[in-house]
């Protein structure tokens, strides 16, 4: 124990300073047998972090290897362990659901205050992405790094050559630079992580407490990379066959600046969201795939809000002014899209500015009409110093601009923003304030916000947060960001105890949480309680309940504008266990029990279960299954209706991995819904619902979505990938429903009715 409490409260970060040489001939194939492997830094001071009890000597050897060059890191990885004990199974890009052996290296060029990960899984399989403080992951971006594994019955060995460009290095008039640098290793058999810098779950530092490495006379300008695509798109639904070609192009003009552009991106034709049914008052938020919009950003990252919700731009187009639409285009094309971003010291700076194209629809009128597109502009800047006691603060500004002109609006929002993080990250302190200025038909609006945001590790693994915020109800940023609602003001304290001591358990978890709300005006939006218990157990399996409670409360979103609905109490309880990931066969399981506000208790199970046989075949099954008791529903006119609901969304999926470079992807999504309405209630004047004498029988309805998509993807090069998919997607919505249909009928009815059925071939290539 005092060895644990050694390294992990005062351990100095450990130093490198691998040797340069001006060029390197190394094939990355994963096999360590050049020259300068040999001569090469080496070390493999390890130490066991997970699970975090004593800190011991690792059960086998971990040598790492490394040198540079002017343009490129070299890290080679030997890992030793036996052959009939290595987990090697392979995986799509950025999958984190699959155990495996892998190895991660961690870089922070502005040392502590943000990073890159690269990932490489026994077999080749690649994980990669962004890392802020402390240590939030990011798995969004992906790198122009290479890299390959070897296996042997003695071990195996990783190879990576990273680089300087990719990890935007910041302006320095010093030759020599100071990285953060870490190496870890996840052992599967063992289910254990070793780490070169001891580095533990459960203290307050990660990212600030990197190990170091120095380098000097590295060069990160002057590179560029240009990324076109060309893609062919048959639909047999319209029975057309189009083309569309773009490019990326990103520059690094000198160190610490990047410059990147985009003509006609790419929308993502290769990837579907998942399916969502959203009955309720607020938008779904889907996240960012288009690799240009990913790059950098970071740079815009203000934590707590999506104040740039890049979504927005190329999304479907107004048409406010065209009257009513017969049909329109799901999306905008984009003309032009710029960034500008960088470091320059313990500054960082960013610009992005968008433009669409105009969009045609079809009035119900049947005449055609063009949308003019809208413009996106954005301006970020930041500065961080440090304090003599090694504690650092932060503040940064950031303006968004969107001009709408088929909506006659205009929308600035302005934004700062501040932290302060303790020495030894015990204090963790972070604020924003808000404004927003809308333009919209001859009139303004303005609007403001504030939150707070406080952390306090107590101990090893103990932490408590406060957060408060307040939005008024004029603040509005969702014409560039996402908001899900304003007119808020809430304080919620959590609670958090990770104990590691307990012999019969890797951990048990307790978290507790309390948040009171109200509107801006002083409306009571209630107060919610939870507790959660979780046990890790030894078999590495785990299990978790968490019991919550609503106290009765306002809702002033569920009736869209006819007014303020009173909400009973009501009470929650979730239920869940996992599998040994390890194993070839997995299951999740969780069940759900809740206190309708004007019913009986309503239930969903939730079951996922996996099959890998080998390294190469991956099979997933899962379903969710909901039924409500008086679900309660707004009904257009003001009025609402209590369900019976049942609602399955089962998902199917296989993945046949070729090589860590080719795979074949099928899978299948599918959800479907059954409503049966048992009363009407009307919205009384005291905000109670009332019932009502109308029949409520003409309300029931059944309806069913699903999506299918088939997908071949070989990889050609680092960030360069041919794909060819099928999609094809079908809906169906029947008011009044027949009675008699099971989900089977459902989804026969869906899968008749297309309303998506393209094929896409795809080639994107990195110069």
């Amino acid at each position: 124990m005092l060895l644990f409490f050694l390294l992990s409260c005062f351990a100095e970060p450990k130093s490198l300073i691998p040797p340069r040489v001006e060029s390197a001939d190394i094939r990355v194939d994963g096999h360590l047998d050049e020259d300068q492997w040999q001569q090469a830094l080496a070390f493999e001071d390890f130490i066991q972090v997970q699970p975090d009890d004593t800190g011991k000597q690792p059960e086998w050897r971990t040598e790492v290897r490394l040198f540079y060059t002017p343009k490129t890191l070299y890290v080679g990885i030997w890992c030793e362990e036996p052959g009939d004990r290595q987990n090697g199974r392979l995986s799509n890009r950025d999958n984190d659901r699959v155990e495996r052996d892998f190895v991660r290296l961690i870089l922070s060029p502005r040392y502590g205050r943000q990073g890159y990960y690269a990932e490489l899984g026994l077999g080749g399989a690649k994980r990669d992405g962004t890392v802020l403080p402390e240590s939030r992951f990011f798995s969004e971006w992906d790198g122009p790094w290479a890299g390959e594994t070897h296996a042997s019955a003695e071990g195996w060995s990783a190879e990576f050559a990273i680089p300087w460009s990719m990890i935007a290095l910041p302006y320095s008039a010093d030759p020599e630079r100071l990285l953060g640098f870490q190496v870890e290793r996840w052992v599967s058999p063992l289910a254990q992580k070793w780490a070169w810098q001891p580095l533990f779950p459960r203290d307050p530092q990660y990212l600030s407490a990197l190990g170091q490495m120095r380098i000097k006379q590295v060069s990160a300008s002057a590179n560029w990379a240009l990324y076109p695509y060309v893609a062919g798109i048959r639909s047999e639904l319209q029975d057309t066959t189009t083309g569309k070609v773009g490019t990326d192009l990103f520059w690094n003009p000198k160190p610490g600046v990047r410059v990147a552009a985009t003509f006609n991106p790419d929308f993502g034709q290769v990837e579907a969201d998942d399916i969502v049914v959203n009955l309720g008052a607020f938008e779904t938020f889907f996240p960012e795939k288009r690799p240009f919009f990913l790059e950098d950003k970071d740079v815009f990252d203000t934590r707590k809000y999506e104040l740039i919700h890049t979504r927005r731009i190329g999304s479907a187009p107004d048409y406010e002014s065209a009257g009513p639409i017969e049909s329109q285009p799901g999306a905008s094309d984009i003309l032009a899209a710029v960034k500008l971003t960088g470091s320059l010291d313990r500054t960082r700076f960013g610009l992005l500015a968008a433009q669409e194209d105009k969009t045609s629809v079809t009035g119900a009128d049947g005449l055609k009409r063009d949308l003019d597109g809208r413009t996106y502009l954005a301006l970020r800047g930041s500065r961080e110093w440090r304090g003599e006691s090694g504690s650092t603060w932060e503040h940064g500004s950031l303006v968004t601009f969107t001009d709408r002109p088929e909506a006659d609006r205009q929308a600035t929002v302005y934004s700062y923003d501040g932290a302060f993080r303790s020495s030894q990250g015990k204090w963790d302190v972070r604020w924003q304030a808000i404004g927003s200025s809308i333009d919209q038909h001859e009139t303004q609006s303005n609007g403001f916000g504030a939150w707070l945001d406080g952390t306090y590790q107590q101990r090893r693994g103990v932490y408590h947060q406060l957060v408060l915020q307040y939005l008024d109800d004029q603040l509005d940023f969702n014409d560039m960001g996402y908001l899900q609602a304003n007119s808020r003001q809430s304080g919620a304290y959590f609670f958090d105890w990770r104990n590691q001591e307990n012999l019969r358990f890797k951990y048990v978890r307790t978290h507790f949480e309390a948040i009171s709300s109200a509107d801006s005006h002083g409306l009571d939006l209630g107060r919610d309680y939870g507790l959660n218990r979780e046990w890790g157990f030894l078999n590495n399996t785990r299990t978790s309940i968490n019991i919550g409670y609503h106290t009765g409360y306002w809702d002033d979103r569920f009736s869209f504008g006819h007014g303020d609905v009173w909400f009973p109490d009501r009470w929650n309880m979730e239920l869940f266990w996992d599998s040994d990931s390890r194993k070839k066969v997995g299951a999740f399981l969780e069940w759900d029990f809740w206190e309708e506000p004007f019913g009986d208790i309503s239930n969903a199970t939730i079951i996922f279960l996996r099959y890998t046989p080998n390294d190469h075949w991956d099979y997933r099954v899962s379903n969710i299954y909901q039924h409500r008791n008086d679900q309660v529903l707004f009904r257009p006119g003001g009025t609402f209706a209590l369900f019976q609901t049942d609602q399955t969304l089962p998902s199917f999926y296989v993945n046949a991995l070729f090589s860590s470079h080719q795979d074949l992807r099928f899978a299948l999504q599918w959800v479907g819904l059954r409503a049966r309405a048992s009363e009407i209630r009307d919205l009384g004047a005291d905000g109670r619902l009332r019932s009502s004498m109308e029949d409520p029988s003409d309300q029931d309805f059944n309806l069913a979505f699903g999506v299918l998509q088939i997908r071949y993807r070989l990889e050609l090069a680092p960030l360069s990938e041919l794909y060819v998919v099928y999609s094809r997607g079908g809906s169906f919505y029947e008011r009044p429903s027949d009675p008699g249909r099971d989900f089977l009928d459902l989804w026969d009815e869906a899968r008749a009715n297309k309303d998506a059925d393209q094929f896409v071939a795809k080639i994107r290539y990195r110069f």
